[in-house]
């Protein structure tokens, strides 16, 4: 199956791998193709249906936001669980109080996407956390990816996967790498704290099962999904990864893709450790693409600099948590507030 999706990744298509054959002058000469289509829909600004532009099957149960539908509720796509809170997209506001409202109190605790859907998604922490260890002054990211490295179906076009082996490449070598730097804040709450990484790989099928276990079963900490999923592709399965000439003359190659700051997608060619955390870093809601120098640059192949440690882990979008507690902690000195399980 296959998501079309919109500048914002919300799927308004999906479409089926099978194809059906046309033989409009009955001559026994297959004419044309024409695809399977799953769901389509078309969505209002804060994601409610429009009425009569909306077909779905029963097999594909997510909707706006890539969120998964809650029909039984109140009817088909009319209520969504974001994990922290229940959203209901007829009122373009959630149900409860945002758990991050501290960290932006000039908008409303129950809105939606800064009241801005036109051109923002909801961040709702399902991609990473960072485990607060305040005896040892230690900041943990914690994320699990979940690999691709099995063969679809795609028109005998054939599409790179990876393997067992490259799954161990990756449990050993990104870890090593970012902790081997002894990376530590210098600014905001968390200066003088260490920065450490836990990054887990893990086989998940094809890409389609990879991003089910994402969408439907996360890894879990303190209640925050931590899932992500990690392919690769090359030019000809993903025309994002197509050379590119740019207006001085000179070629670019794009080296990845992540998609809702959770879906990565490798480019074939470029796929080596830098690129791979660069993606990385982008399904922890940091983004400095373009940037001179550090893990956002395009034209040197910086690993993550000083600002972009502090940059990370003072953002207001991955959220902060102690292992083990289960209530929500409000700290009204703290520049960014931090979380457990609310039970």
């Amino acid at each position: 199956m296959y998501e079309i999706s919109n500048h914002l990744g919300n799927v308004l298509t999906t479409v089926s791998d099978i194809k059906l054959t046309a033989d409009g002058n009955a001559d026994g000469v297959v004419d044309s193709y024409a695809a399977v289509i799953i769901s389509a829909q078309d969505y209002y600004p804060f994601g409610s249906l429009e009425p009569g532009r909306t077909y779905s099957s029963e097999s594909y149960r997510f909707g706006f936001n890539g969120k998964e539908n809650d029909n039984e509720v109140k009817g088909t796509g009319n209520q969504q669980d974001y994990g922290m809170s229940i959203y209901d997209p007829r009122l373009g506001r959630f149900l409860s109080v945002d758990p991050l409202a501290m960290s932006n109190v000039s908008i409303s605790t129950y809105c939606f996407a800064d009241n801005s859907p036109i051109y923002k998604i909801d961040k709702n922490g399902s991609d990473g956390v960072i485990i607060l260890d305040e005896e040892h002054k230690t900041l943990t990211i914690k994320a699990v990816y979940y690999v691709a490295t099995e063969q679809i179906s795609s028109g005998g076009i054939n599409v790179p996967m990876y393997n067992s082996s490259s799954i161990a490449t990756l449990n050993s070598s990104i870890d090593s790498y970012l902790n081997s730097q002894n990376y530590q804040v210098t600014e905001g709450y968390y200066s003088g704290y260490s920065v450490k990484f836990d990054f887990e790989f893990k086989d998940g099928g094809n890409s389609i099962e990879a991003s089910e276990k994402v969408k439907s079963n996360p890894d879990m900490i303190n209640g925050f999904p931590i899932s992500n999923t990690f392919e690769k592709r090359n030019s000809t399965t993903c025309p994002q990864f197509k050379p590119r000439t740019m207006p001085d003359g000179s070629t670019r190659i794009i080296g990845g893709v992540t998609d809702l700051y959770k879906y990565i997608t490798m480019n074939q060619l470029c796929d080596n450790k830098r690129n791979r955390i660069h993606e990385i870093f982008h399904t922890l809601f940091f983004n400095r693409d373009a940037n001179p120098d550090g893990i956002g640059s395009y034209t040197v192949d910086d690993m993550p600099n000083q600002e972009d440690i502090n940059i990370l882990i003072n953002s207001r979008d991955l959220p902060k948590t102690r292992m083990g507690e289960d209530t929500i902690e409000e700290q009204p000195d703290l520049d960014v507030p931090v979380f457990t399980n609310g039970g």
